[in-house]
């Protein structure tokens, strides 16, 4: 067994910075369940941030976006984008700061920046902007848009026309791949993980494994994690390059919000996980808490019946944002849709106590600090519902919600024992998921929306104009891609569901980039 592990470390070519990226990965997740020093904690964070942006570069952002791959291209996007999200780092990493043990120096660096941070703030944009704004320069310049490319399929001959039209494609793209891509997925791994180095040194694992995987037996496993991470990895990427697969690759991006946001609120407020996020928008109550809330007003009787509700709703939520997960996964690897007959009554039990007592509600956040959707846990006896309404003793409703879930469980149950059933069952899960979706999305571009606004008008008449047609870009930008990608992930479902586009190709792109799939993810023809 010794022997074996030796083998396959040289193989790997495992070497000290290996070695001390495993030792952070432990230190993160010893850090779930124990204290850990300062010092350890930031190392543990910013070098996180550090190779993450390491794996971007070896993405090969240019080949993606261009057609072409160009790495001091890739090097000066790479900065810019790290210079942009710098203020980032500095705030998931400040509760470190002036706790250190060891590194005190970098307490002088926090203290700068407390005192100076207006100014920090504004000198790291500009310089990762200005260094977006060259790479644009030089693509427009030197680069040919060419396929198989994100932008080749998106703009079509829009970028040959002229040089100033080029240049601003070129600039969006790369602001929106920054906002959209990088920005989210730090911020996903930050407020979800809350130790990042464990998700970006498992990827890092993960590539290395995949680069060396033709030193290893076919049969074994760790050829066999190789070989799946990179057959997903190119098939995920070859969605941006055709026209046929775009939709699908941009609805991917926006399910990938729903991914994070599942995460942050139904782990947190069913597990009671700590979350950065939720830190910044204040003291929140869990489903627990809730529950145990609304006991102290009711009678021992009803502890069963209000412990289901909280149960179901808690389901609810996680239902509502998994199922759109799920259906996406489901169309990237070309599955016909499935849900397990065992999951359906839970499903429908759960939308329908939230439907009849809702305990929790959503809402656009408006105020200083995050942007984004706020989940806020309600007592149910309190819930505005149609229910009250029928019902004015919150014991009443509580009992006859209950009764209602599980016979809607036991009724679900019965029927989709019929594959006709099962199928109409799917449907309307689907939808309902998708109207939650669409109600989220909006909150979420209203809050985000409302940002971008506030900071236009606040600097376009100010020495920093340049900020206020960067937040003008990507505001124009939220809206196609929040809203676009959301219809375009309904457009997907339609057609498989419906028509099963996915059956056969339909054009000469679709059929290059099926093609394309089945060398990546060995699908048989």
């Amino acid at each position: 067994m010794i022997h074996k592990t030796k083998e396959a470390l040289k193989k790997l070519e495992i070497g000290m910075l290996e070695v001390f990226l495993g030792a952070l990965i432990i230190i993160g997740l010893l850090g779930y369940f124990y204290h850990v020093p300062a010092d350890l904690d930031w190392l543990d964070h910013t070098i996180s941030f550090i190779l993450f942006s390491y794996l971007f570069y070896k993405m090969d952002i240019t080949s993606i976006i261009f057609g072409k791959s160009h790495k001091a291209i890739n090097l000066l996007i790479i900065l810019s984008y790290f210079s942009i999200f710098f203020k980032g780092i500095v705030f998931y990493t400040a509760d470190d700061s002036f706790r250190f043990h060891v590194l005190t120096f970098v307490d002088s660096f926090y203290r700068f920046m407390v005192h100076n941070l207006f100014f920090t703030k504004f000198l790291t944009f500009y310089l990762g902007i200005t260094g977006l704004l060259a790479a644009s320069f030089i693509v427009t310049k030197k680069i040919e848009i060419r396929p198989p490319s994100f932008l080749y399929a998106a703009t079509h001959n829009l970028t040959k026309k002229r040089k100033l039209v080029k240049f601003i494609i070129v600039f969006s793209a790369l602001i929106g791949f920054y906002y959209f891509v990088y920005n989210t997925l730090l911020e996903w791994l930050e407020f979800v993980l809350d130790d990042p180095i464990i998700f970006v040194g498992i990827i890092y694992f993960i590539t290395k494994v995949a680069k060396h995987k033709w030193k290893f037996n076919s049969k074994s496993f760790i050829f066999k994690i190789g070989d799946i991470s990179s057959g997903i990895y190119s098939k995920f990427i070859s969605l941006f390059h055709y026209k046929h697969t775009l939709s699908l690759a941009i609805s991917g991006l926006v399910v990938l919000h729903a991914l994070s946001d599942f995460g942050v609120f139904f782990y947190s407020y069913a597990f009671n996980g700590h979350n950065a996020y939720l830190d910044e928008l204040g003291s929140q109550t869990t489903f627990l808490e809730g529950y145990r809330n609304d006991m102290t007003n009711l009678s021992q009787s009803y502890k069963y019946p209000l412990a289901l509700i909280y149960i179901l709703n808690a389901l609810s939520l996680a239902f509502f944002f998994i199922i759109p997960i799920i259906i996406w996964a489901h169309l990237f690897l070309q599955r016909t849709f499935h849900i397990r007959r065992f999951f359906l009554p839970f499903i429908y039990a759960s939308f329908i106590t939230y439907l009849l007592i809702p305990a929790y509600s959503s809402s656009s956040i408006t105020t200083e600090g995050p942007v984004g959707v706020k989940v806020t846990i309600n007592s149910v006896l309190n819930s505005s519902s149609l229910i009250r309404m029928l019902f004015s003793d919150a014991g009443t409703r509580v009992l006859f919600v209950s009764i209602i879930a599980v016979l809607a469980w036991i009724l679900v149950y019965a029927f989709s024992s019929r594959s006709s059933a099962r199928r109409e069952f799917y449907a309307v899960a689907i939808l309902a998921s998708l109207i939650f979706h669409l109600d989220y999305i909006f909150k979420f571009f209203m809050s985000t929306g409302g940002f971008f606004v506030s900071n236009i008008l606040d600097f376009i008449y100010t020495p920093h104009f340049a900020i206020s047609m960067t937040f003008l870009i990507l505001l124009v930008l939220s809206i196609f891609f929040y809203f676009g990608g959301y219809f375009m992930f309904v457009y997907e479902i339609v057609m498989e569901y419906r028509k099963k586009k996915w059956s056969e190709p339909i054009d000469e792109s679709a059929f290059r980039a099926f093609n394309k799939f089945r060398k990546a993810g060995n699908i048989k023809k």
